[in-house]
């Protein structure tokens, strides 16, 4: 599955204006911050997801309606995400990257389902259309927000844009005081969405049925309703992969929930449901050379609940209320990392 503008706080929004350490037993306190620097940066997000169905139902005026396949209907649903973004930041000061240019060099959701009910596996894909493009982010000092545009005419429609944010870096995560092995600090729930989202709202559809705004418009819902806990805690140093690093660990609790109307070929216009609920642990490992991402390496387990709900006129000219609902259980796996081109 796939995870991306407040901070942890005003320090945070600042790009770390005052270095924090991380003061071992022994030995030389060693900075942990994020700084701006210019030069190319490649992030890549990959995330695995595996969800079976855990209960489906039927419920008809509030009396749920008895499936004679329920016990056959087995279905498990495999996603693998992957997002590679280029960085070319082009201008910094003391506080931020104040203009850069984002390719979005890949952008995949390649989804698997295998079931009993099924003749064969089935595959399929969601695309999107910011896939190949480059976008310019620049900082306006007026608003305190960055502005985008296409760096060239894609196209495409602006609103794509509306949903793009600026940070990749995972620098949320960071602790606002000088902490030692074995401290824990809270987190704010906003670091989490950039986790969950890399980049914003990458709008997403199947790529047989062509741009879906109902899902866009779920998926800018579910990222603003997100609501949690979010803890890290630094575990010491390491080596690796040659590069000194050190180990924070992330525990999260997190749930969310949306609706949206949509129009339904069959039933005409009826209400769409989605619920979430993530258990998350994984470790965030900080460049401290770079000051900046190193990788992060995690995985969680939940359910998400959706949700289909209908009023329709039966033979007898009353109204009635239909609810199609899926329940599915699973987990997913988490690897980020962070080159300089």
């Amino acid at each position: 599955m796939a995870w991306d503008a407040m901070r942890n706080s005003a320090q945070v929004k600042s790009g770390f204006s005052q270095a924090l350490f991380l003061t071992p037993p022994t030995g030389p306190r060693d900075e942990l911050s994020w700084k701006p620097v210019e030069g190319t940066f490649v992030y890549r997000f990959e995330t695995v997801s595996e969800s079976e169905l855990d209960e489906q139902a039927m419920i008809l005026n509030g009396e749920e309606r008895e499936n004679p396949h329920s016990e056959s209907m087995e279905l498990t649903m495999t996603t693998v995400e992957t997002l590679v973004f280029v960085d070319e930041v082009e201008e910094v000061d003391n506080e931020r990257v104040t203009r850069f240019k984002r390719r979005f060099e890949e952008l995949t959701q390649e989804r698997t389902v295998e079931s009993p009910m099924l003749p064969e596996t089935q595959e399929g894909e969601r695309k999107s259309d910011l896939e190949a493009t480059t976008v310019v982010f620049e900082w306006d000092e007026d608003t305190e927000e960055y502005e985008r545009e296409f760096s060239v005419d894609e196209g495409l429609d602006d609103e794509l844009l509306e949903g793009l944010v600026e940070d990749l870096t995972l620098r949320g995560f960071l602790p606002e005081d000088e902490v030692s092995e074995g401290n824990s600090w809270e987190v704010e729930i906003e670091s989490l969405v950039h986790a969950m989202w890399p980049g914003g709202n990458l709008a997403f559809y199947e790529e047989e049925q062509g741009p879906d705004e109902s899902y866009r418009e779920m998926l800018e819902v579910l990222r603003e309703n997100l609501e949690g806990s979010v803890e890290a805690t630094f575990e010491g140093f390491r080596e690796e992969d040659g590069v000194r690093v050190a180990v924070l660990r992330v525990e999260a609790e997190a749930t969310t929930e949306g609706e949206i109307e949509v129009e339904d070929p069959r039933m005409g216009e009826v209400t769409q449901a989605v619920a979430i609920e993530r258990e998350l642990e994984g470790e965030l490992l900080w460049n401290l050379e770079l000051q900046r991402l190193h990788a992060f390496i995690g995985e969680s387990q939940g359910e998400e609940k959706n949700e289909m709900r209908a009023s329709f006129e039966g033979p007898d000219g009353e109204e009635h209320e239909l609810v199609q609902r899926m329940i599915y259980a699973g987990e997913s796996k988490y690897t980020f990392t962070l080159e300089e081109e």
